[in-house]
């Protein structure tokens, strides 16, 4: 008996060892390498594995046109929400970000100033449609946000603009290069989950 109970703790053990050494381990999807090139289309992606934050991390960046060095960055991790173990992607292009999870997106406008999220109120136009305001800078999980995402995915260009002070200060989001690094995102989440 005691060498049963011996062995099923060590089994215990064991895969506890091995849950432990997987917990941070993140697999990339299928076809996709380190590194592509594609000189015809004049287009790039980068694959690069480093710490963000203290958590290993998968770094995509996507380049859409190679001769105007736009760029997409997508970050991808292990990370916990309300205690329990996700797998989650950030992608990126200036002050403009996008928080990818298997629940959805949430749009994050100027991501850099987190306090000002609920404060600021944001001026937005895809292409040449009419300006559009929203009154915080984050669109959450829904289908406001899958709405918007769609329509990004189907434009050119995003500009946006907030107020700082008496001023209006504006970016400008090249789209180009968004779709495949939000598909990337999603193809990582769909196996690292």
């Amino acid at each position: 008996m005691k060498k049963y109970i011996l062995g099923f703790i060590l089994l215990i053990v064991g895969l506890s060892a091995n849950a432990g050494q997987n917990k941070n381990e993140i697999k990339l999807p299928h076809g996709y390498q380190k590194e592509y090139v594609n000189s015809i289309k004049k287009q790039a992606y980068f694959i690069d594995q480093e710490e963000v934050r203290g958590n290993p991390s998968v770094i995509f960046t996507f380049v859409s046109d190679t001769t105007k060095n736009d760029m997409w960055f997508t970050t991808c991790q292990h990370s916990l929400d309300k205690g329990l173990p996700v797998f989650t992607c950030f992608t990126q292009q200036g002050q403009f970000g996008i928080d990818i999870t298997s629940s959805g997106y949430n749009v994050i406008f100027r991501f850099e100033k987190p306090k000002e999220i609920l404060s600021t109120q944001i001026n937005y136009k895809i292409d040449n449609n009419k300006i559009m305001t929203l009154p915080v800078s984050a669109i959450t999980s829904g289908i406001a946000a899958e709405t918007f995402i769609r329509q990004l995915k189907e434009a050119s260009v995003l500009n946006f603009s907030w107020k700082e002070g008496s001023q209006y200060k504006a970016e400008k989001i090249n789209l180009n290069g968004l779709a495949e690094s939000l598909f990337f995102a999603q193809k990582m989440i769909e196996v690292n989950n």
